[in-house]
């Protein structure tokens, strides 16, 4: 009798454990679903629903390069980088490295360096925060300017021309 009952627990242990590593296996797949589209060459556009508590996401402020949000939970909060001491001017947001930077290596006014492989990254900056239509695109170092469709405006966050830019929305 006892023999019986220990290959029960047995086989209710291993049906559990199966179906526990599915579900775990099913919901990482349903998170690379949900998190494809959040990101353009590994960059943040918009804030995941489900964090990673390993990392905390940010974006870049639509047109200002000294603001940034946070992302909690699919919400945007807005975020000053600090003072450089001793002066009135900010850190600007680099979104490459999500962090706040020099203004010079931020690569939000400046088309970004050259990689340490040699590559260029993709970059557009805004142009005019009058006029929201133009931004550039950064091709190997250089400026080149291009137009928004009419009734829309670039966001840097979206790195792309949308209809509704504002919290860091990308029209999704």
């Amino acid at each position: 009798m006892w023999f019986d009952t220990g290959i029960y627990v047995i086989v209710i242990t291993f049906l559990g454990f199966w179906t526990n590593n599915e579900v775990i296996a099913k919901e990482n797949q349903l998170e690379q679903s949900i998190l494809k589209g959040f990101y353009e060459d590994g960059i943040p556009t918009r804030c995941p629903y489900r964090e990673n508590t390993t990392a905390t996401t940010h974006l870049p402020h639509e047109t200002d390069c000294t603001k940034f949000y946070k992302c909690l939970w699919g919400k945007t909060f807005l975020i000053d980088c600090p003072l450089i001491e001793g002066t009135p001017i900010r850190l600007h947001y680099n979104r490459h490295k999500q962090i706040c930077d020099w203004p010079w290596s931020a690569d939000c006014v400046y088309c970004p360096s050259r990689n340490k492989n040699g590559t260029w990254p993709q970059s557009k900056l805004s142009h005019d925060t009058q006029n929201c239509s133009t931004y550039y695109v950064c091709i190997n170092g250089e400026k080149y300017l291009r137009y928004c469709p009419i009734n829309t405006c670039f966001s840097r966050t979206c790195q792309n021309c949308v209809v509704n830019r504002s919290d860091g929305n990308c029209d999704q």
